[in-house]
């Protein structure tokens, strides 16, 4: 599977999670450019959503984060969600190709971007969430930290 459509697929969980009964999810999908990142801001904007749940599938660059966060006026949830417990390393060194072994690393990569996302909030106070996708919905389950800016 390529690495867009497993991204789209975790997408999919995670918004499948958090749907309930009156809970509109407004999905922009995955943002992979600076110029998906206005598009989906403006989206965002428009949706007068009351709180932003922000998914980091893989690495991400400011450019594809900072236009979302900038017009997105709610509490921001950042979600550091990894595919699995662990990364299957006998299985990902059995791959072989060099492309693919690139595809299956980069979706454990979430991790590396959610402290630079936290920067980009720039004052901002926010939350964040590290688990598994297949961990269930549940406080007892998720590790959840809110981090507050530094007020003189």
């Amino acid at each position: 599977m390529r690495l867009n459509e497993r991204l789209e697929g975790y997408l999919s969980q995670v918004a499948g999670k958090l749907a309930k009964d009156g809970v509109e999810i407004c999905n922009a999908g995955l943002v992979d450019s600076p110029e998906r990142a206005v598009e989906a801001g403006s989206f965002f904007r428009r949706s007068e959503e009351d709180i932003f749940f922000l998914h980091v599938t893989t690495y991400a660059l400011s450019s594809t984060v900072l236009p979302v966060m900038q017009r997105a006026k709610v509490p921001v949830v950042i979600m550091n969600l990894q595919p699995g417990e662990t990364i299957d390393y006998a299985a990902f060194n059995k791959l072989g190709d060099r492309t693919k072994m690139t595809g299956d690393w980069l979706v454990w990569c979430s991790a590396f971007t959610v402290s630079e996302i936290a920067i980009d909030l720039n004052g901002r106070r926010y939350a964040a969430v590290a688990k598994h996708l297949s961990a269930p919905v549940s406080g007892a389950h998720w590790a959840l930290y809110t981090i507050q800016p530094n007020t003189p």
